[in-house]
């Protein structure tokens, strides 16, 4: 189970436990969840997960807010500078709302980022047309087996029963404290999968398809930096342009 961090002394403890950047290494799995997670909406947990560890945190940014991302703990780092820091490779998957909230709510400009959906693309031996969501890459190439999988079901379906409107819930569900169970599971399950998803895809991508990621990778941060990038509707499936040829 993860740490729950909703104190400055516990964010403090889990910065320290995050490796310094320059090893070639991936040193954090990021996820996010809120209220329309954009520049209109609203933060409240992000979930990092430290790759050489195992360590895995839900950090409570609708408590702690701003201390979130500027808390320096011993030697001076913060979650802002390492979200910025360009040695420091993070994996989001769909980094592209999750950039324009912390960009235009916390003044965060990521940098060394891996997008795990861009990585899913690249990987295909078929049609770049369309990205897939998350949940579709865990069910068909997740490396876990049919009891594992089961359970990660199970535990997606409780979730979006508690937050999703459209099935009863309400994204108010991330702001209340306790945090329930149910939701601390479901922040999680995604994050702990990422790792093996990143091992998988990134076995199957030939010649430069690293740099077209990273490049990739930096177009979708800067647009979702602009005013005028809107995060929602038909265009957010397609795959780059490039790319589809």
């Amino acid at each position: 189970m993860a740490e729950f961090i909703d104190t400055v002394e516990g964010l403090k403890g889990a910065i320290e436990q995050i490796p310094q950047g320059s090893d070639g290494q991936v040193h954090l799995y990021i996820d996010l969840e809120g209220h329309n997670l954009s520049r209109f909406g609203k933060l409240s947990l992000l979930t990092l997960l430290i790759g050489s560890s195992d360590k895995a945190y839900i950090i409570d940014v609708t408590n702690l807010g701003r201390d979130t991302f500027m808390t320096e703990a011993d030697g001076g780092r913060s979650l802002k500078s390492i979200l910025e820091a360009a040695d420091t490779t993070k994996v989001f998957f769909d980094v592209r709302n999750d950039s324009n909230a912390l960009f235009f709510l916390y003044d965060i400009k990521l940098a060394g980022v891996e997008d795990l959906q861009l990585v899913e693309l690249a990987s295909r031996g078929y049609s770049k047309q369309f990205v897939k969501g998350l949940a579709k890459c865990i069910e068909s190439d997740a490396n876990i087996g049919y009891e594992e999988k089961r359970i990660w079901r199970e535990v997606k379906n409780k979730g979006g029963m508690i937050f999703k409107p459209e099935r009863g819930g309400s994204y108010a569900a991330f702001d209340i404290r306790p945090l329930s169970a149910d939701l601390m599971e479901y922040c999680l399950q995604d994050v702990l999968l990422m790792p093996g998803l990143l091992q998988t895809y990134s076995r199957r991508l030939r010649g430069d398809w690293w740099a077209k990621i990273r490049e990739e990778t930096a177009a979708r941060i800067i647009l979702s930096q602009q005013l005028s990038f809107h995060g929602e509707g038909r265009h957010m499936a397609n795959g780059p342009i490039a790319w589809r040829r």
